[in-house]
């Protein structure tokens, strides 16, 4: 099975974002970046998804992507 992937906390149709091709995985928290907020823009949290698919680095657990 692989892993469950967890959006930011701000993720959303209200905030599209942009993509940048950064971002960072983390386990079952929320991550969040200097200033408290949580964020990753569509684009960025499919990319996500994709290299799962191709990578199960979190094969069978839960994790987050964000900024």
């Amino acid at each position: 099975m692989r892993g469950k992937t967890c959006p930011a906390g701000g993720f959303g149709p209200w905030a599209a974002g942009e993509a940048t091709g950064v971002y960072r995985t983390g386990d079952n928290l929320l991550l969040v970046d200097d200033n408290g907020e949580s964020n990753i823009s569509g684009a960025d949290l499919g990319k996500a998804v994709v290299e799962e698919i191709a990578t199960a680095a979190h094969q069978g657990r839960r994790f987050t992507v964000a900024y």
